[in-house]
């Protein structure tokens, strides 16, 4: 690929991300158009619309991961982008809740491709044309941070001016474009051996997800914790559990492969990961959240109100880059950014109700600038840690771990905010729980920092070969 492709198929793919991510805000702002257009029992199907598409993109961002490293990039990112599309389509044509929710999974498919295959491209790319590539760290922030508040600013004005099917009609002509530029240059080596997967590993470890993400959807709102219905989710997810682990040790090509295990730098990142993604579920949400019944914001200007954190974002991932590029510590941007997110949140979580709004935007500037500036860093990590043929499967599984601690987070802080709130619903007892939300989220970052310290100093500087394992079985006596 030349310099001008590398840099073509490295917008197009981290906009691709930042497609999928404007999707899940922008039909979370519409949910309750769409419902009242439906009428009937649509308004009682909302949740479903949400827990739906989740469902999907979680699952299955493993097994992209595993496809990536058979059958290579460009063939799974282009999949993706065209499942995604016509999940697009179908939404918009939808006549009902149901279909809808249908379609709905059909779209998070395609989004789970495009939020784990987008950076294991970038791993790709970074191999080939190192200097191309590091910019994505930077142009990554850009990204995310527009997708911070575009979704709800897009949503709002969609919703004012058109039917709510353009929500989903909107993506059409980007995935055209972005679909063409990546079929064009997109031009990497295709995998060589075409090694097995484990089908049924890939089904446990799919019902482990699914049983856990119901667990935190479900519990304390729809049925209570202790309920048969969670205690059933529970144990099924347990058993899948077991059961992965049983195929992971007596398959002969394990889903993830056993050194990868072994590895102590990706074992702290996947740490990291997991607890960045509990930490994280405490910010945007409950910002948000605060703007709005604390500090009386409606929720079109609330989403202003993130503007902050969004530039915040996109300075600190510039930065990050910039640090990268000078070939001073990796470890320190994870560092400072994971410490930022902990003073930041502990901040928050100290304010009166009388603060001034602007001291609660610098906050959260400060907060977006923590989270930018160790934006992908960790997975640059991780991608020089591994071989080229299992670069997917390491990038999407700690990814999919990230998005697993994402959605344990926000089921923990739903639980603390809601009991809290039990025996009281006035603005001082709201900022009280969500103040508390902030200091265990801060909490949670305090440890990530102390995991991070744990990380190399620097990059390798050549990438490693595979260790050989013995197979468990050969072991046997």
């Amino acid at each position: 690929m030349t310099k001008k492709q590398t840099i073509a198929v490295m917008v197009a793919a981290l906009a691709t991300l930042m497609l999928s991510l404007i999707d899940t805000n922008i039909v979370t702002s519409a949910a309750t158009s769409i419902a009242r257009d439906f009428g009937g029992k649509a308004l009682s199907q909302i949740p479903w619309l949400i827990t739906a598409y989740a469902l999907a993109e979680t699952i299955t961002q493993p097994l992209y991961g595993k496809l990536t490293d058979r059958y290579g990039v460009r063939p799974m990112i282009l999949s993706a982008l065209a499942l995604f599309t016509a999940g697009s389509i179908l939404c918009g044509l939808a006549q009902s809740m149901p279909v809808l929710i249908l379609f709905r999974v059909l779209q998070g498919l395609g989004a789970a491709g495009l939020l784990s295959v987008t950076f294991i491209l970038i791993g790709h790319l970074r191999a080939e044309r190192p200097d191309e590539a590091t910019n994505g760290n930077a142009l990554s922030g850009i990204m995310l941070g527009l997708g911070l508040i575009c979704g709800p600013l897009l949503g709002g004005t969609i919703l004012n001016h058109v039917t709510w099917r353009w929500i989903f009609w909107v993506n059409i002509p980007i995935s055209i474009v972005l679909f063409l530029v990546l079929l064009t240059c997109l031009h990497l080596p295709t995998p060589t051996h075409k090694r097995p997967i484990d089908w049924l590993a890939a089904g446990w470890l799919a019902m482990t997800a699914a049983t856990l993400q119901l667990i935190c959807i479900w519990g304390g709102h729809d049925y209570r914790w202790l309920s048969w219905q969670i205690i059933s989710l529970a144990a099924l997810g347990v058993g899948s559990v077991m059961a992965f682990i049983y195929r992971q040790n007596h398959f002969k090509e394990p889903f993830f492969p056993p050194y990868l295990l072994r590895l102590q730098t990706l074992r702290a990142l996947t740490v990291l990961q997991l607890l960045t993604g509990i930490g994280m579920a405490a910010s945007i949400i409950y910002i948000t959240l605060d703007f709005q019944l604390v500090h009386g914001s409606s929720p079109l200007h609330a989403g202003l109100q993130l503007i902050p954190m969004a530039i915040g974002v996109t300075a600190g991932a510039a930065v990050g880059a910039a640090l990268l590029k000078s070939g001073r510590s990796i470890r320190a941007s994870l560092i400072i950014g994971t410490a930022l997110c902990a003073i930041t949140l502990g901040g928050l979580a100290i304010l009166q109700t009388s603060t001034p709004l602007l001291i609660l935007q610098l906050l959260i500037g400060v907060l977006g600038f923590g989270v930018g500036i160790g934006l992908g860093n960790e997975l640059i990590i991780i991608q020089n840690s591994i071989p080229l043929h299992d670069l997917g499967t390491a990038t999407a599984g700690v990814r999919f771990i990230e998005t697993l601690g994402t959605s344990a987070g926000a089921a923990a802080f739903g639980l603390v905010f809601s009991q809290v709130l039990s025996n009281a619903t006035s603005v001082h007892a709201t900022a009280r729980a969500i103040d508390i939300v902030f200091g265990l989220g801060a909490a949670v970052m305090a440890v990530a920092t102390i995991t991070a310290l744990r990380l190399p100093h620097a990059l390798p500087t050549r990438r490693p070969q595979t260790p050989t394992y013995p197979h468990p079985d050969s072991l046997a006596v």
